[in-house]
């Protein structure tokens, strides 16, 4: 096993400003975001799709605050998308299911939000960690084609309509069931460790440590092993509104990315987001023969075609996975 020490003390430090404000007389002092007591809690209903909730003012605050907008509003579902929900909810692996039931407090749904889904971490009165998930309302009316197209394009500028990403994805299902497959991942990685650890300011002593998930792939939370990093991974981020790197260089990042075990540009942010990205679409791809291909144009020309699915690198990781 390596150990992670280059960033762990800038990890406690980041720790110590987002999860813990202050301690006094031993007693710990979180944001009032981390409470459990901010949300509604509904740990006892038994079917997931009951701890849907319409969120409430602070919440749709917090949002506000957070990501610096104030356009974001509660939805309610209606039961035509609460169908929906639940037929995405039963197509999960079995220990994901457990695990959502198990410590997922209350789940949200809010119009306007610029991306797809949040995962937020809560403790309750005696350090217990839960969890509470929110999702973009659009999701459920939406395609996963649709969702995707969307969202793979923002990572780049100048995109028209002769200079564009085109992803292919050979399902009709909804986009929610990627999102929900996503989100749960980080749920089951915070209390299973696939990774050392899903947020920063919960690392520890502990977590410190490459385990097998990474080894070999990441030097750190933020940062690929030196061949599988690239000039501008650091640049990109999705659902951006103004991204930084055109879609002329599209065509080099995809062609660095085939060579590495990422199985997406978002899997090659943070290895967080490997996990995440990896298992929701190798489950996909095993159990529903779901798998996606990007394919760049420009000047209305195809110039070049990303299929992660043929990337030995890639579906050789799926041994390490859950299922």
């Amino acid at each position: 096993m390596k150990i992670i020490m280059k960033n762990f003390y800038f990890l406690l430090m980041l720790g110590s400003c987002n999860s813990v404000c202050c301690t006094r007389n031993n007693i710990v002092i979180r944001p009032e975001y981390r409470n459990i007591s901010f949300y509604e809690n509904k740990l006892n209903f038994t079917q997931l799709k009951d701890r849907i909730s319409i969120a409430s003012q602070n919440v749709i605050n917090y949002l506000h605050d957070m990501d610096k907008l104030d356009i974001y509003s509660s939805y309610e579902l209606s039961n035509f998308e609460i169908s929906i929900f639940d037929k995405c909810f039963e197509l999960l692996p079995e220990s994901y299911k457990n695990i959502l039931l198990e410590k997922v407090i209350v789940i949200y749904f809010v119009k306007y939000l610029g991306y797809g889904g949040i995962t937020n971490y809560v403790f309750d009165e005696n350090d217990n960690l839960y969890m509470t998930l929110l999702f973009n309302s659009e999701l459920l009316n939406r395609t996963m084609s649709e969702w995707l197209n969307y969202k793979e394009n923002t990572y780049f500028s100048n995109v028209d309509d002769s200079n564009y990403l085109e992803l292919i994805i050979n399902t009709e299902y909804p986009a929610f069931l990627y999102l929900l497959l996503h989100e749960a991942s980080h749920i089951y990685d915070h209390y299973y460790q696939i990774t050392p650890f899903v947020e920063p300011d919960l690392a520890n002593e502990e977590t410190i440590y490459l385990n097998d998930f990474v080894s070999e792939i990441w030097e750190n939370y933020w940062l690929p092993i030196e061949k599988y990093n690239y000039e501008q991974r650091d640049y990109l981020n999705a659902y951006s509104k103004k991204p930084s790197i055109d879609i002329n260089n599209s065509i080099a990042i995809y062609n660095f990315l085939a060579a590495t075990p990422f199985i997406s540009i978002y899997g090659s942010t943070i290895w967080a987001e490997d996990f995440a990205e990896i298992f929701s679409w190798l489950y996909l791809f095993y159990k529903f023969n779901t798998f996606y291909i990007v394919n760049v144009y420009l000047d209305n020309e195809l110039r070049y075609s990303f299929n992660p699915f043929n990337n030995a690198l890639v579906l050789d990781r799926y041994q390490l996975l859950l299922e």
